[in-house]
């Protein structure tokens, strides 16, 4: 469980639900599996990265933190998660071929 601290509030996440969290300027959004839309918090990746367990979420770039159990597959250049979406990896990781 991971609190957040929102405009609305505080609240509760189960890690599990997160699927990934991306970061743009002090901002991160955060896509998780009950929620329709992303929730917007004034928080830096840098931040979710301490506070989540490093045995299931790995940044694959400068911008986005994943949950390792929401991943399809690995293409040489991206990552696809289950729900689709695409996400690039930095140039450290991609040569990294063991993720």
């Amino acid at each position: 469980m991971i609190e957040i601290k929102h405009s609305l509030g505080t609240f509760c996440k189960n890690e599990n639900n997160i699927i990934r969290i991306e970061a743009f300027s002090s901002y991160s959004k955060i896509y998780c599996v009950d929620e329709k839309y992303p929730i917007i918090i004034s928080k830096v990746l840098k931040w979710f990265q301490e506070q989540l367990s490093t045995n299931e979420f790995i940044r694959i770039h400068r911008s986005h933190l994943i949950n390792k159990n929401y991943m399809a597959y690995c293409l040489p250049n991206n990552v696809v998660m289950h729900n689709g979406d695409i996400i690039n990896r930095s140039r450290r990781l991609k040569k990294n071929t063991t993720m």
